[in-house]
């Protein structure tokens, strides 16, 4: 039987459950791992680009949508055990905000204290269904450099090929931080075949696709 029919659809969890799931969680995975994820959560440390510092969502999923993909960060507050959304208006922490009116929270929260939720929304390019949220946290006790990642729906199966792709038939699947960071750190005293033909032998899954993948990386970063 076909996953649509076997798996009930995984709801997001709300901001409440997210916090206890990461500040809780003692099964950490190091990145979000390769192979079939349909209706699945599990908490990851939090991945972050060597270059610029971001947050990256790597997966083998495919090609997401790019104009439906969106990254937010919003601020809350603990008050008795529940987190609270506050907006910073006029020098002051508010909650509020409908019809434009906010109200201070008393006593002020220090800034050290503001919980920052981050959270990164994707939906498949092969499928509409098929969607992916990653939330992290910043000032959450036990909840550092953890994230819980979510999918929602049954993976169609297919990757189509990335957007940028001319005349490429094979499936998109795109290539993890950590691939990229031992590539970066290769590339500085070895030539490009020989770093891809060792990662190849060292590790065969999390090896860069081509050794043309080599070479455009010390183009875009040498």
């Amino acid at each position: 039987m076909s996953c649509a029919m076997l798996a009930t659809k995984l709801q997001f969890l709300d901001i409440q459950h997210l916090a206890t799931t990461v500040s809780t969680a003692t099964d950490i995975l190091p990145a979000i791992p390769s192979g079939t994820k349909n209706n699945v959560r599990f908490v990851t440390r939090v991945c972050f680009d060597p270059n610029t510092g971001r947050a990256t969502y790597a997966d083998d999923c495919g090609a997401w949508n790019a104009k439906s993909s969106t990254t937010t960060c919003t601020q809350y507050v603990s008050v008795d055990g529940r987190l609270i959304f506050v907006a910073f208006r006029n020098g002051m922490y508010c909650t509020g905000g409908r019809k434009g009116k906010w109200q201070p929270v008393s006593p002020q929260p220090k800034p050290s204290d503001v919980i920052k939720v981050h959270r990164h929304y994707a939906t498949l390019q092969a499928d509409g269904n098929y969607r992916k949220r990653v939330t992290w946290f910043a000032n959450l006790p036990g909840g550092d450099n953890k994230a819980v990642v979510e999918y929602q729906g049954c993976h169609p199966g297919v990757n189509a090929p990335h957007g940028n792709a001319k005349h490429v038939d094979r499936p998109f699947v795109r290539t993890h931080p950590d691939t990229l960071r031992r590539v970066d750190e290769k590339v500085r005293h070895r030539p490009p075949r020989d770093v891809y033909q060792s990662m190849l032998q060292e590790d065969s899954v999390n090896a860069p696709r081509d050794l043309q993948q080599v070479n455009v990386y010390i183009s875009c970063f040498s």
